[in-house]
């Protein structure tokens, strides 16, 4: 991200500064930028955002993924929970019921879940600035297990840059609210507490590190898997999953964008398969 200072005092008679967009294809672009009088002599200044995607690709725990009968395509293992209102369709089965449901010869991932809308960044990832969360297999995981957690993991990782740049474009009016209250990114207030005395918030994060993380994109995407198949299969489904987002950003999304790795984030049987892949990968 660029360094910005305050409005030149040269002879310039009008500095404005003007935030990225994003348009469907993930290309960023300026509005506004030409709509000043040319008797201003004015000078637009546009704000640059991160230009690299490292792609992070989250891989559920064992029955964290959505099936669905492969024939029907109708829910045999989705907890949405809407309302309070668990939407498992297993609720009120028998024993014999449900094995004949999970069957491995009849399910398949189901990417029909419940998907936790985007409510706390100032630039929405559903859509634009990365594929939609639903494009991204958000709809993969499991709602209940995941959906909170899926929605602020995602913020975590843009809302330090997306704040930087509402500081750069509204330096008074945030000078004036971090008086009262500090406008800091989450990973930012994270290093600050961890700066202070008190141990409990210790951590080995880094002011340089942060400056470097900020520079990336980090869309997450989701890899849902058959938990009732066999850990390689899924490995190898994986291998190709990881190729499909790499060439999201580099020909489609952004255009180019993509560092050739991503990111692996596993929770609990998740990651059994990963050693698979990654072994795969070398070989």
């Amino acid at each position: 991200m660029t360094e910005n200072n305050s409005p030149d005092t040269d002879e310039c008679q009008h500095v404005s500064y003007h935030k990225p967009h994003w348009d469907e294809n993930g290309k960023c672009h300026w509005n506004g930028i030409q709509l000043q009088h040319k008797s201003l002599n004015a000078k637009a200044k546009c704000i640059l955002p991160p230009t690299k995607v490292i792609p992070v690709i989250f891989i559920p725990g064992v029955m964290g993924t959505n099936l669905k009968n492969n024939t029907s395509n109708a829910p045999v293992w989705r907890a949405d929970w809407v309302k309070g209102v668990d939407t498992l369709p297993f609720v009120g089965l028998n024993g014999k019921k449900r094995r004949e449901l999970l069957n491995v010869e009849t399910t398949a991932v189901d990417d029909q879940g419940r998907i936790q809308p985007s409510k706390y960044t100032l630039y929405s990832d559903d859509g634009n600035l990365f594929p939609s969360r639903e494009q991204r297999h958000w709809g993969e995981a499991l709602h209940l297990s995941y959906g909170d957690f899926l929605d602020i993991f995602q913020t975590s990782l843009v809302d330090d840059w997306q704040r930087d740049i509402h500081r750069m474009t509204n330096p008074e009016f945030v000078e004036k609210v971090e008086k009262v209250l500090p406008v800091r990114g989450i990973l930012s207030e994270l290093l600050a507490l961890s700066n202070k005395d008190d141990e409990s918030y210790k951590t080995d994060f880094t002011e340089k590190e942060l400056s470097h993380f900020k520079r990336f994109l980090f869309p997450v995407h989701v890899f849902g898997y058959n938990w009732l198949v066999d850990n390689a299969i899924s490995a190898a489904q994986l291998i190709k999953y990881i190729d499909k987002v790499i060439n999201t950003y580099k020909y489609q999304h952004g255009h180019g964008l993509a560092v050739e790795k991503v990111i692996l984030v596993t929770h609990s049987m998740g990651g059994a398969g990963c050693p698979l892949c990654l072994s795969s990968l070398r070989g």
